[in-house]
């Protein structure tokens, strides 16, 4: 290109100053929207709070059992023939959100006499075999519900059930004596 041409001096003038303008546009653009300019905004983060007997939730809960037959109690020992329930209270009175939960008894994991019935409430009418004892129960928030758990150790006088008792007996002698197992599952729904 001969640049002594009017022409294409005028030509050469235009696409420099059309790379000085694109230059300083594209520095005040990067210079404006790339720094750290902190974004001011308010929000609000809604509070979980479901506790089991007044317990925070996640964490162990060492019941008291009220018993229905104290004569089968003595000094901090039970015998065939006691009748018993806990009443679990669930609460969701501190929390902003609903929410549903399902209580599991696990059998498998849980140490009692093998001729204990349990049952998912106090007058001892709705056996639990294993599984699932209270399922999808919904709870409002501010709210609290309360489940009554029982059991009886049957009292039989057969040979094996005075045997099974005696052996379960000896086993759990030092021992923390009955130990039931639930799950509590609690979400925000």
């Amino acid at each position: 290109m001969d640049f002594s041409k009017p022409k294409n001096l005028i030509i050469l003038i235009i696409s420099l100053l059309i790379i000085i303008s694109l230059s300083i546009n594209a520095s005040w653009a990067w210079f404006n929207f790339s720094n750290n300019k902190p974004i001011e905004t308010s929000v609000s983060v809604l509070k979980f709070d479901f506790r089991t007997d007044n317990k925070e939730f996640n964490k162990d809960i060492i019941v008291n059992l009220d018993l229905d037959s104290p004569n089968n109690y003595v000094d901090g020992y039970i015998a065939p023939g006691v009748r018993g329930y806990h009443t679990f209270v669930f609460s969701n009175a501190n929390s902003d959100v609903p929410v549903e939960y399902t209580v599991t008894f696990d059998r498998a994991s849980s140490i009692f006499p093998s001729n204990m019935v349990f049952y998912k409430d106090s007058e001892y009418s709705t056996t639990i075999t294993d599984g699932v004892v209270w399922e999808g129960v919904s709870l409002a928030k501010g709210a609290t519900d309360e489940q009554t758990f029982g059991f009886e150790w049957k009292f039989e006088t057969s040979e094996s059930a005075n045997s099974n008792d005696k052996i379960f007996k000896d086993q759990n002698i030092s021992k923390a004596g009955i130990l039931l197992k639930f799950t509590i599952n609690a979400y925000q729904i």
